[in-house]
């Protein structure tokens, strides 16, 4: 009988191990669960029909919806992809696609593109290095 309650007696020393290891986060306790901002990459297309050379710049958004700082610019390759990384920020983003070239549908003909194709990311909010897909079309 004793020695089954000293097997029990380690089975619970062990449980009550294991609660206390899962217990230790390791976190150094800033008290914050938001490491703050960090970089992330943006990749897509821009499309109009594929747009070569066009300008990427991504902006943050302001608190008030408006258009705030630039965070990082790219350009667009000869089939309207691009990747964009964007460092230190969490936030709402502004993507605008400007300038550059797409092939007509109806003519195949090289076109300039006039107009501002713009997407936007609500809160952008990174907890370590990521990756976003993200289109910019008229729609």
């Amino acid at each position: 009988m004793s020695n089954h309650f000293e097997s029990l007696k380690k089975i619970a020393g062990f449980i009550l191990l294991v609660f206390v290891i899962s217990g230790c986060g390791g976190g150094g306790g800033g008290g914050t669960s938001n490491p703050g901002p960090s970089s992330f990459t943006i990749s897509g297309i821009a499309s109009k029909g594929p747009i070569q050379a066009g300008a990427v710049t991504v902006y943050a958004v302001n608190t008030d919806g408006t258009k705030g700082r630039q965070l990082a610019t790219a350009v667009t390759k000869g089939d309207g992809s691009f990747t964009i990384v964007v460092a230190e920020y969490s936030g709402h983003i502004l993507i605008e696609v400007t300038g550059g070239t797409y092939p007509d549908e109806a003519t195949g003909r090289s076109v300039a593109l006039t107009s501002t194709l713009r997407a936007s990311v609500s809160e952008v909010d990174i907890k370590g290095k990521q990756t976003f897909t993200m289109n910019v079309t008229p729609l």
